[in-house]
């Protein structure tokens, strides 16, 4: 399903999966209940990650998603919450995620995967 002309769209509860397309614009984007999956797009993509698996990827806010897929890209991740439980896949691409939390803890799984707090992450290349 392809949407234009909205600004805010809210998704009911289920396994839902959304794609935000290279050039898309949207104030809010919100997931509701259930397993729910955001894909963006294959341009670089600076992602903030708040409380509640809420926060922002290029200027659409987004809340209560699970699992976020960056793709391509040179994706820049800041994390203000690391307790929020996410599974992160930042793609192709030099990635880098910052995290502004003053208690986390890192664990490296394997090669760019580990979890910062309870965020899960694979694919990622820089952590600091």
């Amino acid at each position: 399903m392809t949407f234009a002309g909205m600004e805010s769209i809210a998704l009911a509860g289920g396994g839902d999966t959304a794609t935000i397309a290279t050039g898309a614009s949207l104030s809010s984007l919100d997931a509701g209940a259930g397993s729910d999956t955001l894909n963006t797009n294959d341009s670089a993509n600076s992602l903030t990650i708040n409380a509640s698996a809420a926060g922002s990827v290029d200027g659409t806010t987004i809340s209560s998603f699970e699992t976020i897929n960056t793709l391509a890209g040179a994706d820049s991740i800041t994390v203000n919450n690391s307790a929020t439980a996410l599974t992160l896949n930042t793609g192709d691409g030099t990635d880098s995620l910052t995290s502004t939390t003053t208690a986390d803890t890192l664990s490296i799984s394997g090669a760019n995967s580990g979890t910062l707090g309870s965020i899960a992450f694979s694919n990622l290349e820089s952590v600091t």
